[in-house]
């Protein structure tokens, strides 16, 4: 119960009052349809006593039964269409809140995706709690609380015409039935939530094995690839069937109880009117009650079942959604960034054995731009994601003008930071929009601008759309690699970071294109502070200093003519640029 007023808190605090204002008039309709149902029989079982009675024209009670029934039925049609619109219009303001507070999550808390996760798991994720939503909504009005009231409507009537057998009997099924139920209930939603983790995972390996077929195809592997996703697929049938028998037991006991109940009230009532001790009106409106409540009730264990089921899977969902409420402090304090400072900074990676940063001292002031480069493996592109962000330090700090580093919001690391990594996280979508993600109010004269700036205006366009309205394929798929870089240097001509971070953003560029790009870095950003890493001597020379990296330590730094001279790993580098450019 708890977890469903979490729930239902939850969505109360998030809707807005057109989706609060449709969950009342829903529930409202369900009651009043499920009252108009329920006094159906009391009315069928007057006009039938008034037969009796030879009281009342029997041409005229046939005509009000028939009038009664067509009211009736017209009134329950009409009220379930009206739910049906308002709980679909419902549904998707439900939907928009919970998923952007999910993106939200996703967006502002680092940890939020694990580390066996891909984007079948995060989706699918979603996907299920969208529909373990619509299950909630559909049972709540429709499955659940109205057999529920029809029940105790049921009792109330047949308390009041005095027939307090049937009544006590119907009691008795209500009370036994939510008594097997809690002996059922905790198997059968255990069950449900092994069956739905390991559910979850069959995209996250359908994602997995498209996305990596190249490797099955290169070495003709592929039973050896669908081996894998058939063998997940025979464990979720396993756990389906369990769930399946848990669900089947529940139902036999349910179903022959109710059998014993309705039938005894069924028997006794009949007995009663051989007997003369209730009229054929009264024996009506029992035979009619249980008809009404028989189907509900049968329905009513699984559903209730289901909103267990649904309730327990959307509590975890919505619970484990972290939102991350950004601090806010006051920006003059932070900008303009005159320095940055990396105190006795120390790292490494979990599952590994040494430190891949140990004890990094190092200072840069606005307006410079410094060069790390060194051998692979030697802590270059680490140091970017901890002043990026992406990485927390074991020990030591990270220092923005003497404020600590991990006391700014991620809304204000963004703006002070801006990290061109290797990864260039390229949508599925247009040029545009690729370029307005760094900028979403800028205009196409400042797009265009970006583009030039970042030598990526002569990119061709085969389509009949503009060349910002050219679509791009899954992950950049229609682009070259450095046109992906390109695209991912073109974002930072439309920000205005104090730090920017240059990650081998220029490792599959030709030189002049480079040396082109980096030139109108310098010049846009004039008091940004930069940190490049690269390999390739064509950097170098635009650096004020370049800092040697190796075995996550400073070892050398200087300016390029120094380090050419005296410095055996720029000079390897040196030796192995002029031999490939004399190849």
């Amino acid at each position: 119960m708890n977890k469903f007023l979490f729930i239902i808190r939850y969505f109360k605090g998030t809707s807005n009052l057109s989706a609060k204002g449709n969950f009342f008039v829903i529930i409202t309709i369900s009651l009043l349809s499920t009252v108009l149902i329920s006094v159906q029989p009391v009315i069928m079982a007057k006009l039938i006593s008034g037969i009796e009675s030879e009281s009342v024209d029997f041409k005229f009670i046939i005509y009000a039964l028939a009038l009664s029934y067509i009211v009736v039925m017209s009134l329950r049609k009409l009220a379930s269409a009206l739910n049906f619109i308002l709980i679909t219009s419902l549904r998707s303001n439900l939907v928009i809140s919970m998923t952007n507070d999910y993106f939200k999550s996703l967006f502002h808390n680092a940890g939020a995706i694990k580390i066996h996760e891909n984007t079948g798991d995060i989706t699918q994720r979603l996907n299920q709690a969208i529909d373990e939503l619509t299950v909630l909504l559909r049972n709540i009005s429709h499955n659940f609380i109205p057999p529920l009231l029809q029940l105790v409507l049921s009792v109330a009537f047949i308390v009041i015409s005095g027939d307090y057998i049937v009544a006590m009997l119907f009691t008795l099924y209500f009370l036994l039935y939510f008594i097997i139920k809690g002996v059922f209930n905790p198997k059968i939603v255990g069950l449900y939530n092994d069956f739905y983790n390991t559910s979850v995972k069959k995209y996250s390996l359908i994602t997995d094995s498209v996305k990596n077929m190249g490797a099955a195809k290169v070495c003709n592997s592929y039973d050896y690839l669908f081996g894998r996703y058939e063998a997940l697929l025979h464990k979720i049938e396993t756990k389906h069937e369990k769930l399946l028998k848990a669900d089947m037991h529940f139902l036999l006991v349910e179903s022959a109880c109710n059998i014993i109940f309705f039938g005894l009230s069924f028997l006794y009532s009949l007995y009663q009117v051989m007997s003369g001790n209730i009229s054929i009106g009264h024996f009506v409106m029992i035979s009619s009650y249980i008809l009404l409540l028989s189907s509900p009730l049968e329905s009513m264990g699984s559903m209730y079942t289901a909103l267990q089921k649904s309730t327990v899977s959307l509590y975890g969902f919505i619970s484990a959604m972290t939102m991350i409420v950004a601090r806010q402090v006051d920006s003059e304090q932070i900008k303009p960034v005159d320095s940055m400072k990396m105190r006795d900074l120390s790292f490494s990676y979990q599952g590994e054995g040494g430190a891949i940063i140990k004890g990094l001292n190092l200072e840069i002031d606005k307006g410079h731009f410094i060069t790390l480069t060194g051998r692979s493996g030697s802590g270059k592109s680490t140091v970017a994601k901890l002043l990026a962000g992406e990485l927390k330090p074991e020990q030591g700090e990270i220092l923005i003008n003497n404020m600590n580093i991990n006391e700014l919001s991620s809304v204000q690391r963004a703006e002070l930071v801006f990290h061109v990594s290797q990864n260039d996280y390229i949508f599925m979508d247009t040029l545009r929009f690729n370029l307005k993600i760094a900028c979403p109010e800028a205009t196409d004269e400042q797009l265009a601008v970006a583009l030039r700036l970042s030598r990526l205006d002569d990119l061709v366009n085969d389509g009949n759309a503009g060349l910002l309205d050219m679509r791009i394929g899954d992950n950049g798929v229609t682009l070259s690699g450095g046109q992906r870089q390109r695209l991912s240097l073109a974002r930072l001509f439309l920000r205005t970071p104090s730090i920017i971070i240059l990650d081998e953003v220029t490792s599959a560029l030709d030189v002049i294109n480079e040396r082109g790009i980096m030139h109108n870095i310098k010049i846009c950003f004039p008091n940004a502070l930069i940190l490049n890493i690269s390999h390739r001597s064509s950097t170098f020379d635009f650096s004020d200093e370049i800092l040697v990296m190796d075995s996550g330590r400073i070892v050398a730094s200087g300016d390029f003519v120094t380090l050419k001279n005296n410095n055996t790993y720029i000079q390897s580098i040196l030796r192995q640029e002029a031999l490939k450019q004399a190849s």
